[in-house]
């Protein structure tokens, strides 16, 4: 039992290693242009998130993201065409990550894009159900205490 997680920490830390040596090659490749492109902006905000598929870093613009979710402790992040990636940060790191005109925290499991947002409605407590695309396997709801919040979100983005 020792050995198996000496074993897997040791492929955890190399696959950890060679993954923040991708990034760091990729955010210096972006960090080298002396153009403000939209992969560099000073505001914080990302564009590019580096996500993985199988067994391969892959870049993935946050325009493409539909929302992020948590399912058996491990983050996802779902895009407009439906294609599933993964993530080694946990939702509160990538929230702050990502543009808050953009993107809404819509309870602790999921995160979503305001494009992948189809239509809300209220329910009998005072919770919204919302209907977003792609289609979520589970029902998304937004809690009464954050609905308000939502709402004043969803109508701001609307006036932009």
């Amino acid at each position: 039992m020792i050995y198996t997680g000496m074993y897997f920490n040791q492929y955890y830390t190399k696959t950890i290693n060679d993954l923040s040596g991708r990034v760091r090659e990729l955010e210096s490749l972006v960090g080298n242009t002396d153009i403000a492109g939209p992969l560099n902006k000073p505001s914080g905000v990302a564009e590019l998130l580096i996500l993985n598929f199988g067994n391969s870093s892959v870049p993935v613009a946050t325009k493409d993201i539909a929302y992020l979710y948590i399912r058996n402790e491990v983050s996802f992040v779902r895009t407009f065409d439906g294609k599933d990636f993964t993530s080694s940060s946990s939702l509160e790191n990538l929230e702050a990550t990502l543009d808050a005109s953009a993107f809404f925290r819509i309870n602790r499991q999921m995160i979503a894009s305001i494009r992948a947002i189809g239509k809300f409605r209220s329910d009998a407590s005072g919770k919204l159900i919302l209907n977003v695309v792609p289609s979520f396997t589970d029902e998304v709801t937004v809690s009464k205490k954050k609905a308000a919040e939502f709402k004043q979100w969803i109508g701001s983005a609307a006036r932009v």
